[in-house]
Protein backbone atom coordinates (compact mmCIF):
# COMPACT_ATOMS: atom_id res chain seq x y z
CA UNK A 1 0.00 0.00 0.00
CA UNK A 2 1.12 3.18 -0.67
CA UNK A 3 1.08 6.48 1.74
CA UNK A 4 2.53 9.90 1.12
CA UNK A 5 3.87 12.52 3.78
CA UNK A 6 0.46 13.95 4.75
CA UNK A 7 -1.49 10.42 6.19
CA UNK A 8 -1.34 10.68 9.84
CA UNK A 9 -0.12 7.95 11.75
CA UNK A 10 -3.65 7.05 13.08
CA UNK A 11 -4.46 6.48 9.29
CA UNK A 12 -1.29 4.25 9.12
CA UNK A 13 -2.35 1.91 12.17
CA UNK A 14 -5.84 1.84 11.16
CA UNK A 15 -4.40 0.53 7.45
CA UNK A 16 -2.01 -2.06 9.06
CA UNK A 17 -4.80 -3.32 11.92
CA UNK A 18 -7.19 -3.75 8.16
CA UNK A 19 -4.48 -5.48 5.91
CA UNK A 20 -3.72 -8.06 9.30
CA UNK A 21 -7.41 -9.00 9.26
CA UNK A 22 -7.39 -9.13 5.81
CA UNK A 23 -4.68 -11.92 5.69
CA UNK A 24 -6.28 -13.69 8.60
CA UNK A 25 -9.28 -14.21 6.97
CA UNK A 26 -8.38 -15.41 4.04
CA UNK A 27 -5.98 -18.16 6.07
CA UNK A 28 -8.88 -18.97 7.76
CA UNK A 29 -10.35 -19.78 4.08
CA UNK A 30 -7.93 -21.31 2.97
CA UNK A 31 -7.85 -23.88 5.77
CA UNK A 32 -11.96 -24.28 5.41
CA UNK A 33 -10.96 -25.42 2.17
CA UNK A 34 -8.20 -28.11 2.33
CA UNK A 35 -9.48 -31.36 1.86
CA UNK A 36 -9.11 -33.98 4.58
CA UNK A 37 -6.84 -36.81 4.61
CA UNK A 38 -9.36 -39.91 3.07
CA UNK A 39 -9.57 -42.87 5.29
CA UNK A 40 -8.71 -46.18 4.02
CA UNK A 41 -11.79 -48.45 3.28
CA UNK A 42 -9.71 -51.30 4.21
CA UNK A 43 -5.89 -50.71 5.57
CA UNK A 44 -4.08 -53.25 5.81
CA UNK A 45 -5.12 -54.41 2.24
CA UNK A 46 -5.65 -58.40 3.65
CA UNK A 47 -9.76 -58.75 3.38
CA UNK A 48 -9.89 -57.46 0.10
CA UNK A 49 -12.84 -59.53 -1.98
CA UNK A 50 -11.20 -61.55 -4.95
CA UNK A 51 -12.27 -60.46 -8.30
CA UNK A 52 -15.04 -63.53 -9.26
CA UNK A 53 -13.41 -64.60 -12.44
CA UNK A 54 -15.15 -67.80 -12.03
CA UNK A 55 -18.53 -66.22 -11.95
CA UNK A 56 -17.92 -65.24 -16.19
CA UNK A 57 -19.07 -67.44 -18.81
CA UNK A 58 -15.98 -69.67 -19.86
CA UNK A 59 -15.22 -67.80 -22.87
CA UNK A 60 -14.88 -64.11 -21.14
CA UNK A 61 -12.88 -66.18 -17.99
CA UNK A 62 -10.69 -67.80 -20.28
CA UNK A 63 -10.01 -63.90 -21.50
CA UNK A 64 -9.45 -62.87 -18.39
CA UNK A 65 -7.34 -65.08 -17.11
CA UNK A 66 -5.13 -65.01 -20.78
CA UNK A 67 -5.07 -61.31 -19.80
CA UNK A 68 -4.25 -61.58 -16.81
CA UNK A 69 -1.11 -64.21 -16.99
CA UNK A 70 -0.04 -62.36 -20.52
CA UNK A 71 0.62 -58.94 -18.50
CA UNK A 72 1.32 -59.97 -14.98
CA UNK A 73 -1.66 -57.96 -13.54
CA UNK A 74 -4.78 -58.94 -11.43
CA UNK A 75 -7.72 -60.56 -13.24
CA UNK A 76 -9.60 -57.66 -11.87
CA UNK A 77 -8.19 -55.40 -14.01
CA UNK A 78 -9.18 -57.46 -17.43
CA UNK A 79 -12.04 -58.44 -16.19
CA UNK A 80 -13.61 -55.41 -15.46
CA UNK A 81 -12.79 -53.93 -18.68
CA UNK A 82 -14.12 -56.91 -20.24
CA UNK A 83 -17.54 -56.95 -18.54
CA UNK A 84 -17.79 -52.90 -19.59
CA UNK A 85 -16.87 -54.09 -23.28
CA UNK A 86 -19.29 -57.05 -23.49
CA UNK A 87 -22.13 -54.58 -22.38
CA UNK A 88 -21.15 -52.86 -25.61
CA UNK A 89 -23.21 -55.66 -27.95
CA UNK A 90 -26.47 -54.77 -25.55
CA UNK A 91 -26.55 -51.18 -25.84
CA UNK A 92 -28.62 -50.69 -29.04
CA UNK A 93 -30.99 -54.01 -28.45
CA UNK A 94 -32.38 -53.65 -25.49
CA UNK A 95 -32.95 -51.13 -22.66
CA UNK A 96 -33.66 -51.23 -19.06
CA UNK A 97 -36.51 -50.13 -17.25
CA UNK A 98 -36.39 -49.18 -13.99
CA UNK A 99 -40.18 -47.64 -14.20
CA UNK A 100 -43.10 -47.41 -16.65
CA UNK A 101 -41.92 -43.63 -17.76
CA UNK A 102 -37.82 -44.48 -17.57
CA UNK A 103 -35.78 -46.33 -19.73
CA UNK A 104 -31.73 -46.62 -19.58
CA UNK A 105 -29.69 -48.64 -22.26
CA UNK A 106 -28.29 -51.59 -21.22
CA UNK A 107 -24.66 -50.51 -20.70
CA UNK A 108 -21.83 -51.54 -17.56
CA UNK A 109 -19.48 -47.80 -16.97
CA UNK A 110 -16.45 -49.14 -15.16
CA UNK A 111 -13.15 -46.94 -14.41
CA UNK A 112 -9.67 -48.84 -14.39
CA UNK A 113 -7.53 -47.14 -11.66
CA UNK A 114 -3.83 -47.94 -11.13
CA UNK A 115 -0.73 -46.40 -10.55
CA UNK A 116 1.36 -45.48 -13.84
CA UNK A 117 3.49 -48.05 -15.07
CA UNK A 118 0.89 -50.88 -13.94
CA UNK A 119 -0.16 -52.09 -17.86
CA UNK A 120 -3.30 -50.52 -18.09
CA UNK A 121 -2.95 -49.87 -21.68
CA UNK A 122 -2.14 -53.21 -22.64
CA UNK A 123 -4.57 -55.22 -20.92
CA UNK A 124 -7.09 -52.01 -22.10
CA UNK A 125 -5.61 -52.78 -25.80
CA UNK A 126 -6.06 -56.37 -25.64
CA UNK A 127 -9.88 -55.99 -24.62
CA UNK A 128 -10.70 -53.77 -27.34
CA UNK A 129 -8.77 -55.87 -30.16
CA UNK A 130 -11.78 -57.99 -30.72
CA UNK A 131 -13.89 -54.75 -31.65
CA UNK A 132 -11.15 -53.44 -33.75
CA UNK A 133 -10.94 -56.49 -35.65
CA UNK A 134 -14.51 -56.86 -36.40
CA UNK A 135 -15.40 -53.28 -37.33
CA UNK A 136 -11.94 -53.62 -39.71
CA UNK A 137 -13.15 -56.83 -41.19
CA UNK A 138 -17.12 -55.49 -41.62
CA UNK A 139 -15.72 -52.48 -43.33
CA UNK A 140 -13.64 -54.56 -45.64
CA UNK A 141 -16.40 -56.99 -46.49
CA UNK A 142 -19.05 -53.89 -47.23
CA UNK A 143 -16.56 -51.67 -48.67
CA UNK A 144 -18.03 -51.80 -52.38
CA UNK A 145 -22.04 -51.35 -50.56
CA UNK A 146 -20.82 -48.54 -48.81
CA UNK A 147 -18.77 -46.45 -51.54
CA UNK A 148 -21.71 -47.22 -54.57
CA UNK A 149 -24.28 -45.80 -51.37
CA UNK A 150 -21.99 -42.87 -51.43
CA UNK A 151 -21.63 -42.34 -54.95
CA UNK A 152 -25.96 -42.69 -55.35
CA UNK A 153 -26.49 -39.94 -52.46
CA UNK A 154 -23.48 -38.13 -54.49
CA UNK A 155 -25.23 -37.74 -58.05
CA UNK A 156 -28.68 -37.22 -56.54
CA UNK A 157 -27.15 -34.37 -54.72
CA UNK A 158 -25.43 -32.95 -57.86
CA UNK A 159 -28.98 -33.06 -59.86
CA UNK A 160 -30.41 -31.19 -57.30
CA UNK A 161 -27.83 -28.49 -57.02
CA UNK A 162 -28.55 -28.37 -61.52
CA UNK A 163 -32.15 -28.48 -60.73
CA UNK A 164 -32.55 -25.35 -58.27
CA UNK A 165 -30.47 -23.63 -61.08
CA UNK A 166 -33.14 -24.22 -63.61
CA UNK A 167 -35.24 -20.86 -64.16
CA UNK A 168 -38.90 -23.19 -65.23
CA UNK A 169 -38.08 -25.55 -61.94
CA UNK A 170 -41.21 -26.32 -59.59
CA UNK A 171 -41.36 -26.66 -56.46
CA UNK A 172 -43.16 -30.12 -56.45
CA UNK A 173 -39.70 -31.41 -58.65
CA UNK A 174 -37.39 -30.15 -56.11
CA UNK A 175 -39.42 -31.30 -53.16
CA UNK A 176 -39.66 -34.87 -54.68
CA UNK A 177 -35.80 -35.29 -55.19
CA UNK A 178 -35.14 -33.46 -52.10
CA UNK A 179 -37.43 -36.56 -50.38
CA UNK A 180 -35.49 -39.15 -52.57
CA UNK A 181 -32.07 -38.06 -50.97
CA UNK A 182 -33.54 -38.05 -47.51
CA UNK A 183 -35.04 -41.58 -48.14
CA UNK A 184 -31.48 -43.17 -48.75
CA UNK A 185 -30.14 -44.39 -45.36
CA UNK A 186 -26.38 -43.29 -44.54
CA UNK A 187 -24.23 -45.47 -45.88
CA UNK A 188 -20.65 -44.86 -43.63
CA UNK A 189 -17.40 -47.08 -42.53
CA UNK A 190 -18.36 -48.36 -39.42
CA UNK A 191 -16.52 -48.01 -36.15
CA UNK A 192 -17.00 -49.07 -32.56
CA UNK A 193 -13.61 -48.32 -30.60
CA UNK A 194 -13.35 -44.43 -29.44
CA UNK A 195 -10.61 -43.55 -26.54
CA UNK A 196 -8.81 -39.48 -28.16
CA UNK A 197 -11.71 -38.30 -29.55
CA UNK A 198 -12.89 -34.19 -29.26
CA UNK A 199 -16.77 -33.24 -28.25
CA UNK A 200 -17.43 -32.71 -31.60
CA UNK A 201 -15.86 -35.32 -33.43
CA UNK A 202 -17.93 -37.78 -30.94
CA UNK A 203 -21.18 -36.25 -31.65
CA UNK A 204 -20.62 -37.16 -35.73
CA UNK A 205 -19.11 -40.68 -34.87
CA UNK A 206 -22.54 -41.11 -32.80
CA UNK A 207 -24.83 -40.26 -35.36
CA UNK A 208 -22.75 -42.21 -37.98
CA UNK A 209 -23.13 -45.57 -35.70
CA UNK A 210 -25.40 -45.00 -33.63
CA UNK A 211 -23.54 -46.30 -30.78
CA UNK A 212 -19.81 -46.68 -29.61
CA UNK A 213 -17.49 -48.19 -27.14
CA UNK A 214 -15.42 -45.70 -25.43
CA UNK A 215 -12.93 -47.94 -23.29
Amino acid sequence: MWLDKKDSRRTIIITLKYVTKRKDDDDSLNNENQWATPTPLRPDGTNLLPFPVNALPPILREMAQAIATTTSTDVAMAGTAILSAVSYCFSGVYRMSAKRDHTEPLVLDALTVAEPSFKKLPVISMVKRPYQQFAHDWNENNKQDIFKAQAERKLLEGRLTALEKKSDVTAYEIAKLQTEISNLPESNFRRIVVDDITPESLVNQLADNGTLLMI
